[in-house]
């Protein structure tokens, strides 16, 4: 029992990490991230390149283990997407978890209890060519267990106050998304920039993620849009794969 409860925070972290980096751009923007998962449970340390794109009504961000999120607010939608088993789930825009949510989810939703503090740590650091600020940020998760996610937010005023704007703006609509990250949605405004580098900590796991490219570039086509033969799936973000 004691090993599928760990199986389950390991679901959620993973999660976690898809959503917790920046999105969102006013023009199609490519951001390339560096991203290293430390060795855990018998799987092997990772580095990823990974790449998100960005524009003014819609973003891709592609995650660790074969995960994308895309958001299309010209739809009005938000797709979680596996690659793994070629599934996605489907949320409308704006979020309502009583109707996205499929009913096991439900079930869970009512054993979970969260807590969010954000915190200016006052200290300072170029990371790449942008001047970053660190905040810390605490998540203490309590659903059959409790736990507590770790994470430092390296951001930057630097990347230019169209991007900052769009990103505080749609922010809340990912977050809004995620049951466990509901009381961030008001906290995250206290964070002042574009999260440039993020470090997260969680019952002996440990990722870091760094962008070391942006730049204005043409999205190829396809790339707001969930694959031709996936097959849609409910939503669930406590089983995330």
């Amino acid at each position: 029992m004691k090993h599928k409860k760990i199986l389950s925070f390991t679901s959620i972290f993973l999660f976690l990490t898809l959503i917790l980096f920046p999105v969102l751009a006013k023009a199609d923007t490519h951001v390339k991230r560096m991203v290293h998962m430390d060795a855990f449970m018998g799987q092997p340390a990772s580095d990823e390149e990974l790449s998100m794109w960005l524009a003014k009504d819609k973003f891709r961000y592609d995650a660790l283990r074969g995960m994308t999120q895309i958001v299309r607010f010209d739809k009005k939608k938000l797709y979680m997407i596996n690659h793994n088993n070629q599934s996605y789930s489907e949320i409308d825009l704006p979020i309502d978890l009583t109707k996205a949510l499929d009913p096991q989810a439900q079930q869970m939703m009512g054993q979970l209890q969260t807590s969010v503090t954000v915190t200016d740590t006052g200290e300072t650091q170029k990371i790449g060519n942008w001047n970053c600020n660190k905040y810390k940020i605490e998540v203490n998760i309590t659903m059959m267990m409790s736990m507590t996610i770790e994470m430092d937010w390296w951001v930057s005023k630097d990347v230019g106050s169209d991007l900052i704007k769009l990103y505080q703006k749609h922010y809340g609509e990912v977050l809004d998304a995620t049951p466990m990250m509901a009381d961030l949605v008001e906290e995250i405004k206290k964070v002042k920039g574009f999260p440039i580098k993020t470090e997260s900590s969680m019952m002996g796991m440990s990722m870091t993620d760094e962008v070391f490219s942006i730049e204005k570039k043409k999205a190829p086509a396809g790339t707001y849009d969930v694959p031709a033969g996936y097959t849609k799936a409910a939503y669930n973000p406590f089983m995330q794969r």
